[in-house]
C-alpha cells in the first residue's frame, strides 16, 4: 500500500479515486479497508507529469523547509483519515528524526476491525476481522505498510513537476494555511503557527474530499503487538 511520497500528506486525483474504492471496502467489510494506506503513499509517489505550471511561492517553500525541520523533534504522529465525511481508519507512526521507523493502521467496518502493524525491523502483520491471530504479509501484499524508512513531512514537494505551492495565509488564531495544487487537486495544509507542525490536510477534486487529522505526539507511541502468530 502506497501514497505523499509525493510527500505523503497531499492527495492527488488518482489517490482520491483509490480512496473512494477504499471507502467501499470499509462499508462492505472487505479486507481492502487497509488499502487506505495505499492512498497515503501512492499520492506521495504518484505520477506528477505536468511540466507547464506557475512557479511556487518562495515563502511557501520556506515554510515547508521549516515544517520539515520541526518534525525532526517529533517522536510520533497519529493520523485519522476520512473521505467525503466517512471515516476510513487511522494510522500511527513512530518517528525518528522525521523518518518513519514503525507503523500501524486500524480500520473498522460492519464486519469488524482490521489491524495492521509493522514493528521496527519487522514485516507487516495483519489481523483481519474474525481472526484471533496475526499473519505476516509478503512485502508485495497490497496491505503491507510501506511508509517505513520514509520521512513523514513534506520537504521537497515544491520541487516536483506539476506541483505549485502558494504563499502562507495567516489565520486569526495564529495558525497558517498553505495551499498546494497538483492539476485538478487542491490541498490545504493547516499548520500550527507556533510549533510549525501540520494539524490537518484537506485535499479535494470536484465531488471528492479527503481529510487527514494529525495528532503530533510528544512521546513515542506504543503500537499493537502482533501475537499470537498464525
Amino acid at each position: 500500500m502506497r501514497d505523499l511520497r509525493l510527500p505523503r500528506l497531499v492527495l492527488s486525483a488518482p489517490a482520491l479515486a483509490l480512496l473512494a474504492s477504499v471507502v467501499v471496502g470499509v462499508s462492505t467489510g472487505a479486507p481492502a479497508v487497509a488499502a487506505a494506506h495505499s492512498l497515503r503513499l501512492n499520492v506521495r509517489e504518484g505520477a506528477v507529469i505536468s511540466s507547464s505550471v506557475a512557479p511556487s511561492d518562495p515563502r511557501g517553500l520556506a515554510l515547508l523547509a521549516q515544517i520539515n525541520k520541526a518534525y525532526t523533534h517529533v517522536p510520533g504522529v497519529k493520523i485519522g483519515l476520512t473521505f467525503n465525511g466517512v471515516s476510513v481508519g487511522s494510522f500511527t507512526e513512530v518517528l525518528r528524526k522525521d523518518t518513519v521507523v514503525a507503523e500501524q493502521f486500524v480500520g473498522s467496518s460492519s464486519a469488524g476491525t482490521t489491524m495492521l502493524v509493522a514493528p521496527e525491523g519487522s514485516p507487516t502483520f495483519a489481523r483481519e476481522p474474525g481472526s484471533t491471530c496475526w499473519k505476516a504479509l509478503p512485502s508485495k501484499n497490497p496491505q503491507t505498510l510501506t511508509d517505513i524508512g520514509h520521512p513523514t513531512s513534506i520537504l521537497g514537494i515544491g520541487t516536483l513537476k506539476g506541483i505549485v505551492v502558494g504563499p502562507p495565509i495567516a489565520g486569526l488564531d495564529g495558525d497558517e494555511t498553505l495551499r498546494i495544487v497538483q492539476g485538478a487537486t487542491s490541498s490545504f495544509l493547516i499548520i500550527n503557527g507556533k510549533t510549525l507542525l501540520i494539524q490537518r490536510v484537506d485535499a479535494s477534486t470536484p465531488g471528492k474530499l479527503a481529510e487527514e487529522y494529525i495528532s503530533n505526539l510528544t512521546s513515542t507511541p506504543k503500537l499493537l503487538k502482533p501475537g499470537p502468530r498464525c
